[in-house]
């Protein structure tokens, strides 16, 4: 396809839309383009260049704002951890009140991923791979482990990260809590080195954030490059989150404590709930696993 120069165009320029007001006859219009057709050398006109992509060729430096074509761009099918619950490459919050059993479902979805097993509602199957946790909430000897082995999972492909030493022989006892505003580059490595991690789960995930809880731009400063890393690495990870005092006559998602971003970064915020037509008052109680927010979903 070419952009060619109107033949017989109107004096003051312009294009057939032109021809047509100045003469007011269908047929000049058709004249004027049976004439451009016919020409053995039309004129070409030429579109604007691109000063940003001229900068860009030419080799300087500098910031730029960098645009694609959503022509450009291919629709990816969702990859799934838990089918419409959790999906890989993106921040899930699990949430609820206490002793909902929310760090139980954490130690039986990494003995389900640690296997490649099915989902908990047997909707599909767990991508199989590596797990690592971060936990402040759980000791590893007494709860974490017990619980893994209990739900038949491989204890050889689950980690438990005890936090950052400084020297190489330092050990567990050094070690210091991770914070996430300031070395996340750190976790990236350990994952990359690890290999095959399929799911990274933080409990509770504020500990390891510096700042104000209750500050959106706090909180959003870590969960969107933590975002980020989950999609460009290929992981899942689940952050486990308390709800506010305020829990009663409101949304779902107000009941999630702390900053907004709390529920407006991560791609499905889950609620831990009782099941009201379970009467059974002790721990036995049986759990409903329901989205409060959720910006995609498989759709079948």
């Amino acid at each position: 396809m070419r952009v060619v120069r109107l033949k017989a165009r109107p004096e003051k320029g312009g294009d057939l839309a032109d021809v047509l007001d100045e003469s007011g006859n269908p047929d000049d219009v058709r004249a004027v383009v049976e004439a451009t057709a016919a020409a053995t050398d039309p004129e070409k006109i030429t579109a604007p260049k691109n000063s940003a992509r001229e900068e860009k060729s030419s080799g300087q430096s500098g910031p730029r704002l960098l645009l694609q074509s959503m022509a450009e761009i291919e629709i990816e099918d969702i990859k799934w951890l838990w089918k419409n619950r959790i999906s890989i490459g993106s921040l899930t919050v699990l949430t609820g009140p206490p002793v909902m059993t929310k760090s139980f479902l954490t130690v039986d979805l990494a003995a389900r991923v640690s296997l490649g097993s099915k989902h908990p509602d047997g909707s599909g199957t767990c991508p199989q791979g590596k797990v690592i946790f971060f936990t402040l909430e759980d000791a590893p000897g007494e709860a974490i482990k017990p619980r893994l082995e209990a739900c038949g999972g491989d204890s050889s492909q689950v980690r438990y990260a005890h936090g950052m030493i400084e020297k190489p022989d330092d050990e567990a006892d050094d070690a210091r809590m991770i914070r996430l505003n300031s070395e996340l580059d750190h976790l990236r490595e350990a994952i990359e080195a690890e290999g095959n991690v399929k799911l990274l789960v933080f409990d509770p995930l504020e500990e390891y954030i510096k700042g104000d809880g209750n500050s959106s731009k706090d909180i959003r400063a870590v969960l969107t490059p933590l975002s980020k890393m989950a999609r460009s690495l290929g992981i899942a990870i689940v952050a486990v989150h308390h709800i506010n005092k305020r829990s009663k006559d409101v949304s779902a998602v107000q009941t999630v404590g702390g900053a907004g971003a709390w529920t407006q970064v991560p791609r499905t915020v889950l609620h831990v709930i009782n099941d009201p037509e379970d009467e059974n008052v002790t721990l036995t109680r049986r759990r409903l696993v329901v989205a409060g927010s959720q910006t995609i979903a498989n759709g079948n």
